[in-house]
């Protein structure tokens, strides 16, 4: 299990390439290692920048709502993408259409 190599705390960060360092297998499998402990609960957190960039388990409830609430950020501005996308993607039809 990932969150058991993880230490507590935002400040105590692990890079995702130590973590594959340190369970013997690539950045990937991390990847969808944490996603599935995620999902069965475990607090994992990750920041992405700065000096402690990586994963972590939440201190408290308040570094977990923070977290939260970055994932929410991140969600609305795919859909916002996902959005900008299907409108190209219906532009194009249109244009094939008007063309045939």
């Amino acid at each position: 299990m990932i969150a058991e190599l993880l230490s507590v705390g935002a400040e105590n960060a692990i890079t995702g390439k130590d973590l594959a360092a340190m369970a013997g297998c690539n950045i990937r499998d991390i990847t969808g290692a944490v996603e599935r402990e995620r999902r069965q609960g475990e607090p994992i957190c990750a920041e992405t920048n700065g000096i402690n960039a990586g994963y972590y388990l939440a201190a408290d409830a308040e570094e977990l709502e923070q977290y939260c609430n970055r994932l929410k950020h991140r969600a609305i501005e795919l859909f916002k993408t996902r959005q900008a996308l299907l409108n190209a993607l219906k532009q194009i039809a249109e244009k094939k259409a008007e063309e045939a």
